[in-house]
């Protein structure tokens, strides 16, 4: 397998796969923080919301950890505006959630990242269409591991934890890719 050396990423997450990343352990570690090890977060006002706001008035330990995490600064949270009528009229034509339709225009509007990571596999194939560099949280581990960012060891500890979220082949799928076979 071929590795290269790290520069740290600038990462767009979804709901799903933050809270995924978030609620995920692999040993005694989030894979979160992982993540932000070697890559910076950004994740727009409505991802905030889902993920972070209405779920610590539940009580749900992965609001504790992303919002600890925000309050710090390793999780930014950005708003962007979008003057971009066509591009706004396609996402629109697809009916997904506000909060979809949202972070696509924060991919649109911010260039300078480097993926998109999301869990919804229509919005994952939105996001491919529109040419956003869009990911799936395992293959974001792969990423990684391949970059220096996690080891392998790490990345098959974070793939094995992940299991439960994801139907077999994505994960599979990215056993194979870490080492080098797909």
């Amino acid at each position: 397998m071929k590795t290269t050396t790290l520069t740290r990423k600038r990462l767009i997450f979804d709901t799903s796969a933050l809270i995924a990343a978030a609620r995920t352990k692999a040993g005694p570690r989030f894979v979160l923080d992982d993540i932000l090890a070697c890559a910076d977060i950004l994740i727009s006002p409505t991802v905030k919301t889902e993920a972070i706001d209405q779920d610590l008035a539940s009580g749900y330990p992965d609001a504790l950890v992303l919002d600890k995490r925000v309050k710090a600064g390793a999780i930014v949270v950005r708003s962007a505006v979008l003057f971009e009528p066509v591009f706004e009229r396609v996402v629109k034509a697809y009916e997904v959630e506000a909060g979809d339709e949202e972070v696509l225009i924060l991919c649109r509007a911010i260039r300078d990242y480097d993926h998109f990571v999301v869990d919804d596999r229509l919005l994952y194939i939105i996001a491919h269409r529109l040419d956003l560099h869009p990911l799936f949280l395992p293959d974001l581990i792969v990423l990684l591991a391949r970059e220096g960012g996690i080891t392998i060891d790490r990345a098959e500890a974070i793939l094995n934890a992940l299991k439960p979220r994801y139907r077999p082949g994505f994960i599979e799928h990215a056993f194979q890719a870490l080492k080098g076979a797909i």
